[in-house]
């Protein structure tokens, strides 16, 4: 005899069972969700950091290293359109740039163990890039290519900046524990 046909014999409708067995499952899931302690933003950042991050940054499936990829890629982009005095280039590629792809899992992952301390500057970092290239994005629209190679040079101290924070020591690469470099 199955279960369902026992509680038929008991008088229990499988199809009301199940129910009650699924409402109990949800009801439970949202009691759980209610109660766990939503995380808190890491010491030294604002509480809606991650939230604004997310509102001006597409999602990706790449790793930091190719989000820098991609944004050396559009910086080379706005020199380029500098130098060919093209002021939608230079306004398209400092429209990605501003608004870059955010690495798989955030950027968090990426911070090295001994620099979580440091994670106060990011908004300051974030402001520098978006900032600067939303000012690159007004001069190019005007056609003045000199105040965008103007804007330049501040949008460079934020990559430096933001590099410092997220490498290790130049020219060093990092490996993950128990990993080998390749042999040539």
């Amino acid at each position: 005899m199955t279960q369902n046909e026992q509680r038929t014999k008991q008088g229990l409708n499988p199809l009301t069972w199940k129910r009650g067995v699924w409402l109990l499952f949800a009801g439970l899931v949202v009691w759980c969700g209610l109660s766990v302690a939503q995380p808190q933003p890491p010491a030294g950042l604002p509480p809606d950091f991650f939230q604004k991050l997310a509102a001006t940054h597409r999602p990706s499936e790449l790793t930091l290293r190719q989000v820098m990829q991609e944004m050396l890629a559009d910086l080379q982009s706005v020199i380029t359109g500098i130098a060919l005095d093209n002021k939608e280039q230079v306004a398209e590629a400092a429209q990605r740039l501003g608004t870059h792809k955010m690495p798989k899992g955030g950027l968090l992952p990426y911070l090295p163990a001994d620099k979580q301390d440091q994670l106060g500057v990011l908004p300051a970092m974030e402001s520098i890039i978006g900032g600067g290239a939303q000012k690159i994005i007004a001069a190019a629209k005007e056609g003045d290519m000199a105040a965008v190679a103007q804007q330049i040079t501040p949008l460079l101290q934020g990559c430096v900046t933001c590099h410092a924070l997220f490498r290790g020591t130049p020219g060093v690469v990092s490996l993950p524990a128990g990993a080998t470099p390749m042999k040539p």
